[in-house]
C-alpha cells in the first residue's frame, strides 16, 4: 500500500511543528500570566504524569499531542489566511490580470502576456472550457489538478511552492503569539509601566504578524506561477512527443 496516498509527512510536519508552538504558547501563558508557583506546580504535575506512563506511551503522546494540536487549531489559520488574500487581493487573481483594473494589483510581478494567452489557448483546449484572459485566474484548479496528475520535475517544483505555502499559513497565529508572550516574559524583568508593556507586546504581535502574513503571500504568488509555468512545459512536451511520434 502506497503509504503517501494516504499520510502526507510534509502536513504532518507542518501540522506538528504548529502544534508545538501552539503548546509553547500555552506552556509559556500559564506561566508568566498566573501566579508563577502555581504554575510550576502544575507543569511539575503534568511531567510525572507523562513520566507515568512509561517510554512509549509517553514517546506516543509527545508524536500525537504536537500534531492533534496543530491541526485542530489549523481552522484558525486558514481564516486569517483567507481573509489576507481577500484584504490584499489574491495572487491566484492577479498574476495573469492584464484587463483594466490590473493597475490595482498588489506589488509584484503579472506572468508575461504571451505566457497568460499560451495558458489560456491550451487550457480551452484541454479542458474544453471557454477561457479567456480574462477569466482563466477561475480554472487555476484545474490546471494544478492537470500538473499534478502529470508530475515530473516542474509538477514538483509547484508543489514545493505550495508545500511552504501552507507551512507558512500554519503559522500565522502561533508565531506572533509566541513573538507577543516572549516580550511580555522579558518585560516581567523591567520596571517599565503597564502601559509601555502592553504596547510593546502589541507591536512585536504585529510586526510579526505582518512579516509572516507577506512571506505567505508571496509563496501563494510562486506556487500560482509555478503551476502556470509547469503547465506550460508539460504542454509543450506533449507537443513534441506527439510531433516525434508523427
Amino acid at each position: 500500500m502506497d503509504v503517501g496516498r494516504f499520510f502526507s509527512i510534509k502536513d504532518f510536519f507542518n501540522y506538528y511543528v504548529a502544534g508545538a508552538i501552539w503548546l509553547l504558547d500555552l506552556a509559556l501563558a500559564l506561566l508568566w500570566f498566573s501566579d508563577p508557583s502555581s504554575a510550576a506546580a502544575s507543569l511539575d504535575e503534568f511531567k510525572k504524569q507523562i513520566n507515568s506512563l512509561g517510554p512509549l506511551a509517553s514517546g506516543v503522546l509527545i508524536v500525537v499531542l504536537p500534531y492533534v494540536t496543530g491541526f485542530t487549531l489549523n481552522p484558525f489559520c486558514n481564516c486569517v489566511s483567507r481573509r489576507l488574500c481577500r484584504i490584499k487581493r489574491d495572487p491566484m487573481n492577479w498574476v495573469t490580470d492584464y484587463g483594466e483594473e490590473s493597475s490595482k494589483r498588489p506589488a509584484g510581478k503579472r506572468l508575461v502576456k504571451p505566457a497568460v494567452r499560451e495558458v489560456s489557448k491550451l487550457a480551452s483546449e484541454t479542458f474544453d472550457y471557454k477561457i479567456s484572459d480574462e477569466n482563466q485566474h477561475l480554472w487555476f484548479f484545474q490546471v494544478r489538478a492537470y500538473v499534478i496528475n502529470k508530475g515530473g520535475a516542474a509538477s514538483d517544483l509547484a508543489t514545493r511552492a505550495c508545500d511552504l505555502m501552507n507551512f507558512a499559513e500554519s503559522l500565522l497565529l502561533p508565531v506572533p503569539l509566541l513573538s507577543a508572550i516572549l516580550i511580555w516574559g522579558g518585560l516581567t524583568q523591567l520596571s517599565a509601566s503597564v502601559f509601555t508593556k502592553v504596547l510593546l507586546l502589541i507591536a512585536g504581535l504585529v510586526v510579526s504578524f505582518i512579516a509572516l502574513a507577506k512571506r505567505y503571500l508571496r509563496l501563494r504568488e510562486y506556487w500560482v506561477k509555478h503551476t502556470y509555468r509547469a503547465f506550460l512545459v508539460m504542454k509543450a512536451h506533449e507537443q513534441q512527443n506527439e510531433q516525434g511520434s508523427d
